[in-house]
C-alpha cells in the first residue's frame, strides 16, 4: 500500500514537473505586436500624425519609439495605457520626432504614474543636446520650460493639485559607432547604434524581446554604414523613406540628410531582415512610392510595406 501511494506521489511529482516546463515555454513564448501611431511628417498637412511607434508585449503597449506630434491622440486611440511605458527610445530630437514628450508626461502626472520612466536617446554634438539636456530643458525645477509640472501647482487651499512624483531616468547613448545595450528585463533588451542624419545627433534602434526582433532606422543618410550590423536577422525593420531617388530640385546626394530608397534597399539586404516596413510618408515623395518599392526591391528580395497610421505588425 504505501509503496502504490509513494508511486503515485511520484507520478504527480514528475507530471507537475513536464507541466512546468509547459508553462515556462509558454510564458517565454511572448506575444509581441509593433504598432505605428505615427507615420507621417514633418509636413502638417499630410494627414498623419509624426513619428512614432508602440511595441506591445503579451497585450500592453511598455515600448515607445520617438514622441512626434499627434502622436498623444493616436495613442489614445490605440488603447494603450501610458502607465504600461517602461521606456521611450529617441531616434533624434527634430520636432517631428520628439515634440510631444512634455504631452506624455503631463498626461502621467495626472494618470498619478508611480513608477519609473525610462528615456533613452543620443548623446549631444556642436549641434543639439544630448537626451538628458533635452529632458533637463523641459523639466528642470528652476530653469525648465515645463517646471510647473515638476514644481506642481496647488489650489486655493495650498495642497498640491499635480507634479512629477515619478522619476525619469534618462540614458545618453555615445556617438562612437558602437553598440550599446541596456537591459529592460529579463526578456527585452534595447540596443542603440550612433548614424548620420547630418548635423544632428542621431541612433538607431533595435529591441528585441525573448526570440524576436524589431529594428528602427530612425531619419538617417546611411552613410556610416552602422545599422545593418545593429538590424541583423531581425523580424522586422521600420526605415524612413524620405527622399526619392533622384532630387527633383537637382541637389546632390551629398546634401540629403535622408536614404534614398536604394540604400534602403542595400540596408535591409544586409541586415538579412525578415520583412521591410516604409514609414515616414513626406508628402514630397508620397507619388513616388511605387518607384521607391521597386528601386528597394532590386536589391531586397523580402515583403516591402508601406505603413499607416494605427497599422500593427505581430512578430
Amino acid at each position: 500500500m504505501i509503496n502504490t501511494i509513494t508511486t503515485v506521489f511520484t507520478c504527480m511529482f514528475i507530471l507537475s514537473i513536464l507541466n512546468l516546463g509547459t508553462v515556462n515555454a509558454v510564458e517565454q513564448k511572448q506575444n509581441v505586436v509593433v504598432q505605428v501611431i505615427g507615420s507621417g511628417g514633418p509636413h502638417i498637412n499630410d494627414g498623419k500624425a509624426s513619428i512614432s511607434y508602440l511595441i506591445w508585449i503579451d497585450g500592453k503597449a511598455t515600448i515607445m519609439v520617438d514622441t512626434g506630434g499627434g502622436s498623444s491622440l493616436n495613442f489614445e486611440k490605440s488603447g494603450a495605457d501610458f502607465l504600461d511605458i517602461d521606456a521611450i527610445l529617441y531616434t533624434h530630437f527634430h520636432e517631428d520626432h520628439a515634440s510631444e514628450l512634455p504631452i506624455y508626461i503631463k498626461g502621467a502626472v495626472h494618470l498619478l504614474r508611480r513608477s519609473e520612466l525610462g528615456i533613452f536617446g543620443p548623446a549631444g554634438n556642436d549641434h543639439m543636446e544630448s537626451a538628458s539636456d533635452y529632458v533637463s530643458t523641459m523639466f528642470d525645477k528652476n530653469m525648465g520650460l515645463f517646471r510647473i509640472t515638476t514644481n506642481g501647482v496647488k489650489d486655493n487651499k495650498g495642497n498640491p493639485r499635480a507634479s512629477i512624483v515619478f522619476d525619469i531616468n534618462v540614458t545618453d547613448v555615445a556617438l562612437d559607432k558602437k553598440i550599446h545595450s541596456y537591459k529592460l528585463s529579463e526578456s527585452v533588451t534595447l540596443s542603440a547604434i550612433q548614424t548620420e542624419h547630418t548635423p544632428l545627433p542621431a541612433v538607431g534602434w533595435r529591441v528585441d524581446i525573448g526570440d524576436k526582433c524589431v529594428s528602427f532606422s530612425g531619419d538617417m543618410t546611411n552613410y556610416f554604414n552602422t545599422l545593418a550590423k545593429l538590424a541583423k536577422d531581425c523580424d522586422l525593420l521600420i526605415a524612413h523613406n524620405v527622399n526619392q531617388e533622384v532630387p527633383r530640385d537637382g541637389a546632390p546626394r551629398g546634401l540629403r540628410v535622408h536614404m534614398p530608397p536604394s540604400e534602403i534597399g542595400k540596408l535591409a539586404a544586409e541586415a538579412n531582415v525578415k520583412k521591410l516596413v516604409l514609414s515616414h510618408r513626406s508628402a514630397r515623395v508620397e507619388d513616388l512610392y511605387p518607384q521607391s518599392k521597386d528601386i528597394i526591391a532590386e536589391r531586397y528580395s523580402g515583403p516591402i510595406l508601406i505603413t499607416n497610421d494605427f497599422d500593427k505588425y505581430p512578430l
